[in-house]
């Protein structure tokens, strides 16, 4: 299905920011503006072709583009853990996640609310940390 298909994706770009983030002490672009989705140039940094930000150009991430999006057509949001404390606030509660970074797809409806968590447009939302 669509929605095991995000989920998938989600704990891939997770885990390829948390190998990254274990070879080089730092998450990739910290100093990207919060939320970033999914594009280039941090799927070009994870998948090792963005030399000035991975100069071994090690592979994290096995995408066939610099532009991930989920299984409706849209980029996936992410967070990373910019002060390398372990740690990121979660976007809907407030309340710190461990890890180096999050992300999340806005489902099949291409709708979210932040501000309210249980704003109805949040229902079909997938999460890499829920």
């Amino acid at each position: 299905s669509y929605q095991v298909r995000a989920q998938v994706d989600l704990i891939t770009l997770i885990n390829a920011i948390e190998a990254f983030h274990t070879d080089h002490g730092a998450v990739p672009h910290p100093s990207a503006p919060q939320p970033m989705t999914s594009t280039a140039p941090l799927l070009d940094t994870l998948r090792g072709v963005n030399p000035a930000e991975n100069p071994k150009n090690v592979v994290y991430l096995a995408h066939p583009s610099s532009d991930q999006r989920d299984p409706w057509g849209r980029p996936y949001f992410i967070t990373l853990d910019t002060d390398n404390d372990g740690s990121i606030d979660d976007p809907l509660t407030g309340r710190p996640l461990p890890g180096r970074a999050i992300a999340w797809s806005a489902g099949p409806d291409g709708k979210m609310n932040l501000a309210i968590p249980t704003a109805p447009e949040n229902r079909d939302n997938l999460y890499s940390w829920r």
